[in-house]
């Protein structure tokens, strides 16, 4: 395991070349709130090494990767599965991995802003869903499909790419053969709920919340049908 100080310098690292990524890519309102975190303390050490098969995709994605600092940070971070539980299919839950270099859980801490990596790896369908947070993901080794709101023309991120979503609006994700590397930040209410989306056997629209506490995967936290004005928000 290597030490906490090692760790912390491969997260700073992460952190400000993303930050050159997003500048160079116009988002200028994530750049201000990565400037915000403070990387001089540390939240938390290294932990234990995930031991998870998809965890194997890593090795065939990082040497894509041409930044040194961000192929460090997928070699380094720590990785953890992001959800469990809630009666989803066992290959989505298995197919989604996350590592944060600041946020709640994160190497450093950070209240309003979440930084670090997503794998998804080949087939996986990340359904409609939605968060308070506003959000980016810059693509950095595969590539995704991304649909905002249920009826949306897909958009496909290759290497190099990103995209924006707002607060509040539905999307969904989706890979084809081969997994990719995210790189996310989140900004705004981090720590709130996120809801995926689905129409019940009568075709009403329903969602279940999840939730997240520090170091864990999301679980489940409750199920509610949604009424017309909260279905229009998410599609604005």
């Amino acid at each position: 395991m290597i030490s906490s100080d090692s760790l912390a310098s491969c997260a700073r690292g992460f952190i400000g070349q993303f930050q050159q990524v997003l500048d160079g890519q116009s988002h200028a309102t994530f750049v201000d709130s990565i400037d915000a975190i403070d990387t001089t303390t540390i939240q938390r050490g290294p932990m234990p090494r995930c031991d998870h098969p998809s965890m194997r995709y890593l090795s065939v994605l990082a040497p894509r990767i041409d930044n040194p600092a961000m192929r460090l940070a997928v070699e380094t971070l720590d990785w953890g599965q992001l959800y469990a539980g809630g009666g989803i299919d066992d290959a989505l839950a298995n197919g989604m991995l996350a590592a944060q270099a600041a946020g709640t859980y994160g190497v450093f801490a950070a209240e309003s802003v979440a930084t670090g990596l997503f794998l998804l790896t080949p087939g996986v369908f990340y359904p409609l869903h939605t968060h308070a947070a506003h959000e980016v993901y810059c693509c950095l080794a595969g590539r995704i499909t991304i649909q905002h709101r249920f009826d949306d023309a897909p958009i496909e991120l290759a290497s190099g790419q990103s995209s924006e979503t707002p607060s509040g609006r539905l999307h969904s994700l989706a890979t084809s053969d081969e997994p990719v590397l995210l790189a996310y930040i989140w900004r705004g209410e981090i720590s709130a709920p996120t809801w995926w989306w689905a129409r019940d056997a009568q075709g009403e629209w329903e969602r279940t919340a999840w939730r997240r506490k520090p170091g864990e995967s999301w679980k489940v936290d409750r199920r509610e049908l949604v009424d017309s004005s909260v279905f229009s928000a998410a599609m604005v």
